[in-house]
């Protein structure tokens, strides 16, 4: 009797395993199935997507990548703002109407620069690499100079003296001031050429971009009145920044080798500014033959920023490709400029030393690139 039970339990498992082993091989099967199923839709999906993207425009070698080499040169011109000296006609006596006044700034012209450049189109997908450094020196060796009538220009930067810490506005009779500026700037960034129509073609970008600079804002007062002295201002300031760098770079094909192109990019770099501030005051004494230098303050600082950039280039570019488009030649003019926000922080020691005026570069490049 045990043997028939123990012989009929066995029968049953068996049925009961050979169920589950059923059950266990439909759903196998159904998975396999919907997996299979939704692979060919991920494929079907991706290729859709593929087919939505616009093909790359891009130059490539016999059976390499192809290079760029360019070299460009610049005339441009700098200006910051808060570079103000001194304003005239501010004083006038008794006069009720006085003659209108102007402001005076360090004189400033065109200088000559360059910059030069290494690009890369990579296999994949007709992506670029480009890097690029800049090179501008605004070097004016002579001062700018104004006489005005006797005490009707007043100072922007105060007076000090050495037994008092109470700064003076005064009125000038002469002022003399010079800025030179000595700009680096290197870049590099990563893009992808496309026509976006018949005729235009884009290519955003990504990448890097890098500053440094010197700057030295240089002034003599001689103030009127009663005070007896020159007063010499010494101003420095060394900066450097590095942060991401975007743009696009636009060109619209007038004919097969002219076309229109307009370059725009952003920056925010982390940057740091060191300024330094001297006045020294050689006096002269009642007698005209004893004079004596007096350093009336000398002050530096160190602030760090994130100091946007934004630039434009707008141009007229030549192109002409030869040997199957494995060599290329373009030549470009341009105007460009660029301008740093808050860059100048050389301030009087009594405002601190916060960014309270831009650094903008401008001017004509001629750039000329060749590709193999």
């Amino acid at each position: 009797m045990i043997w028939k039970y123990l012989k009929g339990r066995s029968k049953g498992m068996n049925n009961y395993l050979r169920k589950f082993i059923s059950v266990c091989g439909m759903f196998a099967a159904a998975t396999v199935f919907a997996g299979s199923n939704n692979n060919q839709d991920s494929d079907s999906n991706n290729t859709d997507q593929r087919a939505g993207v616009p093909p790359g425009a891009c130059q490539m070698g016999e059976d390499a990548m192809s290079v760029s080499i360019m070299a460009a040169y610049t005339l441009w011109t700098a200006r910051e703002g808060g570079l103000c000296v001194a304003s005239t006609n501010v004083w006038s006596g008794n006069t009720a109407n006085p003659v209108q006044g102007s402001k005076i700034y360090p004189a400033t012209r065109l200088n000559s620069g360059f910059e030069v450049g290494l690009g890369a189109n990579l296999y994949h997908d007709c992506w670029d690499i480009q890097a690029r450094y800049e090179w501008f020196r605004n070097n004016n060796s002579t001062q700018s100079s104004a006489t005005v009538a006797s005490g009707q220009a007043i100072a922007t930067w105060p007076f000090y003296n050495a037994t008092s810490v109470t700064p003076v506005y005064a009125q000038l009779n002469a002022v003399s001031s010079a800025w030179r500026l000595q700009f680096n700037r290197v870049d590099a960034n990563m893009g992808r050429s496309f026509y976006a129509g018949h005729y235009l073609m884009l290519r955003p970008f990504i990448g890097l971009v890098g500053m440094w600079d010197t700057q030295h804002f240089d002034f003599t007062y001689q103030p009127g009145g009663t005070y007896n002295r020159v007063d010499y201002f010494y101003n420095k300031q060394t900066s450097w920044g590095v942060g991401p760098y975007a743009g696009t770079n636009t060109s619209y094909f007038i004919t097969n080798d002219w076309s229109v192109f307009l370059n725009m990019g952003a920056a925010l770099p982390w940057s740091q500014f060191q300024p330094t501030s001297q006045e020294h005051t050689v006096r002269t004494y009642t007698n005209a033959t004893t004079y004596q230098t007096v350093t009336e303050y000398w002050t530096s600082d160190s602030q760090y920023y994130v100091e946007p950039m934004i630039e434009m280039m707008l141009g007229l570019a030549w192109d002409s490709m030869w040997s199957d488009n494995t060599w290329g030649l373009r030549i470009a003019a341009a105007w460009e400029e660029q301008i740093w926000f808050s860059h100048n922080h050389m301030q009087p020691p009594t405002m601190g030393s916060a960014g309270y005026g831009d650094l903008s570069l401008q001017g004509f490049t001629l750039t000329v690139t060749v590709s193999f």
